[in-house]
This record gives C-alpha cells, sequence and structure tokens, in this order.
C-alpha cells in the first residue's frame, strides 16, 4: 500500500464561529484563504497543535485555525 494514496486526516469538524484560515499556526501568519470561514464551514482536521488546529476545506486549501473555534463531528 502506497503511502501517498493514505488519507492523514484525524478526522472531521465544523466552524463554529467565523474565523480566518492562516498559513502558520500564529495569530500574525497571513491568511492562507481571501474570505474568513464563516460559522458552519465543514472542513477535516490534518493535524493539531494545541492551541491551534491545521484542516482543509473543500477546495483543498489547508491552513490553520484556533482549535476552540472547531467543533468535531463524531463519524
Amino acid at each position: 500500500v502506497s503511502v501517498l494514496g493514505e488519507d492523514h486526516h484525524t478526522g472531521d469538524a465544523v466552524v463554529t464561529d467565523s474565523v480566518v484560515l492562516r498559513s502558520a499556526d500564529n495569530a500574525g501568519a497571513p491568511a492562507a484563504y481571501a474570505e474568513p470561514l464563516p460559522r458552519g464551514t465543514e472542513v477535516s482536521i490534518i493535524e493539531q497543535r494545541s492551541p491551534w488546529t491545521k484542516v482543509r476545506i473543500a477546495p483543498g486549501t489547508t491552513g490553520w485555525v484556533p482549535a476552540g473555534a472547531l467543533a468535531t463531528v463524531a463519524p
């Protein structure tokens, strides 16, 4: 089995508060997406570094949001 074909996200979540998707796990990092993610946006969790979570949004863009702005979705 190829490592490249594996899905590495750890779960799915929903944005609970409008939040800027950042290019790094830092409040001063530039935005990774032109508009703030609105409440209710579905994301896939890729990585967690408290207090930040790296996510992927539907267009395939990845970035970091504060972990407190997400609610995980049970499978």
